[in-house]
């Protein structure tokens, strides 16, 4: 079943957008997380397979999970072996708290918020990159698979 609840966000005014319109965008991938592992790792590899050779991203994992399973977290994390995928260990708790500080630290001018029980399709990247490509677009929402 597929579901459009992923949200993308651009940062970038309409007069900075319109400037880099015809090439490649960098994005922020904002993933809040909570005490699960393994959905998390499914998550991220989903990312990893989906992305494009020609968009320059960056995925923060935003951590709110409780001290027993921070290190399962950071594993996940870890094991993906990709210098783009970073760890943030968050003292706030809460999912909002988990977006605010993943676009107060995001690089990309495009935000975009993924849950971890979600799984990126494989051309979700070129499709979220083509509409952005367009100055009066200022929010995209999916294509992901759930995974609950």
């Amino acid at each position: 079943m597929l579901m459009p609840p992923c949200v993308v966000l651009a940062k970038m005014t309409n007069s900075e957008r319109a400037e880099v319109a015809g090439r490649d965008v960098d994005q922020t991938i904002v993933i809040p997380t909570r005490n699960d592992s393994v959905r998390l790792a499914s998550c991220l590899g989903s990312i990893i397979e989906a992305r494009s050779r020609s968009w320059n991203f960056e995925v923060l994992v935003m951590d709110n999970s409780d001290d027993a399973h921070r290190e399962a977290i950071t594993a996940a994390v870890a094991a993906c072996a990709d210098a783009r995928v970073r760890h943030v260990a968050m003292t706030d708790v809460g999912l909002m708290a988990a977006r605010h500080q993943g676009v107060e630290l995001s690089n990309g001018g495009i935000v975009s918020f993924i849950d971890q029980d979600e799984l990126l399709l494989p051309a979700w990247f070129e499709g979220v990159q083509a509409c952005m490509r367009d100055p009066g677009v200022a929010l995209a929402t999916g294509p992901l698979v759930p995974r609950y």
